[in-house]
């Protein structure tokens, strides 16, 4: 897992360990082997598009106004979007700084990046939820398949910048007078 990462199962090749599905009207979340990475991939079957339908994982560990970012593969069968949440796991559930980033999903597999600042809070929590919402997105026969999700803070997977090897040339203008 990448450094920072604070999902657990991110891959979904535990099972649908530390995940969890809710809907208010009819569907269900398995473990497929239709897979971006490894053998096991998340399964989002919708058997009547609810208000509230949401895979989630709770008790992250978040920073206070810290960048995060959230890569995942997804698609859906008939290339209905998601949105993704950061928030308190339980009432009010404040808001994290995430709040409802709709992403476009295609019919085929795709890896997404969304970034967030942390806010709501003042110093570090540990009841946070991350949540993709499949309402009002959802229909009535779509699959959902999603993988390799993480969640890490953007300092620790963000690239190395380059090193300078070279000085950059400097000019010298001839003073024309």
């Amino acid at each position: 897992s990448s450094p920072g990462q604070k999902l657990t199962n991110p891959g979904f090749e535990s099972g649908a360990t530390d995940w969890d599905f809710y809907s208010d009207a009819g569907g269900s979340f398995s473990i497929s082997s239709n897979a971006s990475q490894g053998t096991k991939g998340a399964l989002i079957t919708i058997e009547a598009d609810g208000s509230n339908v949401q895979l989630h994982q709770t008790g992250l560990t978040l920073l206070p106004n810290t960048d995060y970012t959230i890569s995942f593969d997804a698609y859906c069968s008939s290339g209905n979007d998601v949105a993704l949440t950061v928030c308190q796991n339980g009432p009010p559930y404040t808001s994290y700084g995430l709040v409802g980033r709709s992403v476009d999903l295609t019919s085929s597999w795709k890896s997404f990046t969304v970034q967030f600042t942390t806010s709501g809070f003042g110093s570090t929590v540990n009841d946070g939820r991350l949540l993709f919402w499949l309402a009002p997105y959802d229909q009535p026969g779509d699959q959902y398949h999603i993988d390799n999700v993480v969640l890490a803070t953007t300092a620790a997977i963000a690239p190395t910048p380059p090193a300078i090897t070279t000085p950059p040339a400097i000019r010298v203008m001839k003073d024309r007078r």
